[in-house]
């Protein structure tokens, strides 16, 4: 039932009992051809159709319609009649394209799931190119530009370098629509994910030194949040470059901008650590000492 879930948290239903209750004993035949498509009898995944078309007849108005359409979709595809699963999720993607981009956007990930299915490297790219220009700023559209790029550099590793600056580029344009949101803070991180891959050390932590510096809130410098940030400043300065003191400069401009933070007692303890290995570090290499 996992992708069941899945499509849930996506679409975010929730109350509708009614309508749960109904859709229950459909799911769990979906879950059951799941386990064994290929000796799944064709009656059974008919079956499994019809149920959840009897379920829209009943509850055409339930929270739930769009999660039934989308594993209709999926049935489909689990059956390996590709084109009606893409007809399908179209329909999806076209119905809610307005009311409920991120409805839309989550069919047009299940339109690249099916070209996978049938090995169409390109029509997944194309359904990724649509991602990012139709539905950008949902979560699907935003992690768009770096599943693109990451797909292309597999396919044409020279061009690598080119994909993510590309992404790059498209994050940086959806920025400037979107200053100080949680839009922008996504964007950021994907961008620190591109120089990552592209071993832009130096650009990564400048990116991530922007985003302690900037979303210092608790709904964005979560403890895991804050733990990866440091963690990747501190391996980024000191195991790449060598450089004890550009995280301790760091760590000292987000003290002093938040004089407040619950951070900074483990920044101060995070600084004395750093200094003590500097100094370990340089008695190693200073003769006679």
């Amino acid at each position: 039932m996992l992708g069941v879930f899945i499509v849930l948290s996506v679409l975010g239903t929730k109350g509708d009992y009614a309508a749960e209750k109904a859709i229950h004993m459909v799911n769990r035949k979906y879950a059951k051809i799941q386990q064994d498509t290929l000796a799944t009898p064709e009656a059974e995944f008919m079956a499994v159709i019809e149920g959840y078309k009897s379920f829209l007849k009943k509850y055409p108005d339930s929270r739930l319609v769009p999660f039934a359409h989308i594993l209709i979709g999926r049935t489909f595809a689990y059956k390996k009649d590709f084109n009606s699963a893409r007809d399908t999720f179209e329909r999806i993607s076209q119905q809610y394209a307005k009311d409920r981009p991120v409805v839309a956007a989550q069919a047009i990930i299940e339109i690249a799931a099916v070209y996978a299915l049938e090995e169409d490297t390109v029509g997944i790219l194309k359904s990724y190119e649509r991602l990012q220009r139709d539905f950008s700023t949902t979560e699907q559209g935003l992690k768009a530009p770096i599943t693109y790029a990451r797909i292309s550099a597999k396919r044409d590793p020279l061009g690598a370098l080119r994909y993510f600056d590309n992404a790059i580029a498209h994050y940086r344009f959806v920025m400037q629509n979107n200053p100080k949101t949680v839009i922008e803070f996504k964007a950021l991180n994907y961008i620190a994910s591109c120089y990552m891959t592209q071993h832009k050390y130096v650009e990564a932590r400048d990116i991530y030194t922007e985003l302690l510096l900037t979303y210092a809130e608790s709904e964005y410098l979560s403890a895991p949040v804050a733990s990866l940030y440091l963690k990747t400043i501190n391996t980024l300065s000191i195991v790449e470059m060598g450089d004890f003191d550009k995280p301790v400069a760091i760590y000292e401009q987000f003290m002093a901008k938040y004089p407040q933070h619950p951070l900074n007692n483990l920044l101060k303890t995070m600084i004395q650590g750093i200094n003590e290995l500097k100094k370990r570090q340089s008695e190693k290499v200073t003769p006679g000492a």
